[in-house]
């Protein structure tokens, strides 16, 4: 899963920048002055332009987790640069929650690469009828802002968090849908041209990854990991096969696919957290969530206990707020 600071709004390769014209303003305030005159008030997106004008050698690249100065430097324009004009100029800056839904509507409307006239929401609808039609749109959406910010050519691998870093999880998640694939080997950046094994990485012999396993149910060539077409039928299979993998085992608990119960407990939790955390938590709780009506079972599994672990909602609840915002 993508755990980069794109995530809070810096610079992603999903925005496309003007550098040209960004280089021709000598002062930064100007610039943010002039965009605001055109409607462009979202501070995030007016920070990460003055940020790239500073910095052209990154061309809007994401910052990793361990750019540590640079991630300074991009809260300190938005603090002194970008929010003195708007408060000057009598603007509102958009709230948090706002630049989300703004940034989940850019990926809608992305163009699909090699596809001319085509946007990943129109890319997605193609398949999502028929792969998972009880998955809204909204909360793929969601689910691509907080993980993939859109990025066909993504390939997370690993953490930054970890020591050494960039060793866990040892797969590759790639794309729109970060599809567990193969192992990436050893890794000493962010970047997956760092790792000993390119993408979408080695396949252990008698135990494919998703990625290689539902690429061969399909009939596609799971070397051609940017393929786009590939990415989304892939991806949709994953959380449809996931989902009913947990629906199979627990029939009482999930009656009607489809439901917010369903989307978070069967597709959403699953995948950040994995299947068996979800399945702890089901087979532990399962006489007293099936004595629940349907909108209380999520809530009243905060922050119970299995084992070592306690459910977190988090992951789950940031993906279907900003889907109920987009629905």
């Amino acid at each position: 899963m993508n755990r980069s600071l794109a995530a809070r709004h810096f610079p992603t390769e999903s925005f496309e920048y003007d550098f040209e014209a960004a280089k021709s303003q000598s002062d930064e305030r100007a610039y943010v002055e002039t965009q605001s005159a055109a409607n462009q008030r979202d501070p995030n997106r007016l920070t990460d332009a003055v940020f790239n004008l500073r910095h052209p050698e990154l061309r809007g690249k994401r910052l990793t987790k361990e750019q540590t100065a640079l991630s300074n430097e991009w809260k300190s324009i938005l603090r002194t640069v970008v929010q003195p004009v708007l408060a000057r100029a009598g603007q509102q800056p958009v709230s948090a929650a706002d630049a989300d839904v703004a940034a989940a509507r850019v990926i809608a409307h992305e163009p699909v690469p090699g596809m001319p006239g085509v946007t990943i929401q129109q890319l997605i609808e193609k398949w999502r009828p028929e792969i998972a039609p009880e998955i809204p749109l909204p909360v793929l959406l969601g689910f691509m802002r907080f993980e993939s910010g859109g990025n066909f050519g993504d390939a997370t691998h690993g953490s930054p968090r970890n020591h050494p870093p960039y060793t866990q999880p040892a797969f590759y998640e790639l794309g729109l849908f970060q599809t567990p694939a193969g192992l990436h080997g050893s890794c000493t950046g962010g970047d997956h041209s760092s790792c000993t094994e390119t993408p979408p990485g080695r396949e252990v012999a008698g135990d494919p990854s998703t990625w290689a396993r539902l690429c061969k149910k399909i009939g596609a060539d799971p070397g051609k990991w940017k393929n786009p077409t590939t990415q989304v039928r892939v991806g949709l299979l994953d959380l449809k096969t996931g989902a009913d993998a947990i629906r199979a085992a627990y029939p009482d608990l999930f009656p009607k696919p489809g439901s917010d119960w369903y989307l978070r407990m069967a597709v959403l939790l699953p995948f950040a957290r994995g299947g068996g955390f979800a399945r702890a938590f089901l087979r532990a709780f399962r006489a007293d969530l099936a004595k629940l009506p349907e909108d209380r079972r999520w809530d009243f599994l905060r922050s119970k206990r299995v084992g070592g672990w306690t459910f977190d909602a988090s992951n789950v609840d940031k993906k279907m707020a900003l889907a109920a915002k987009l629905g």
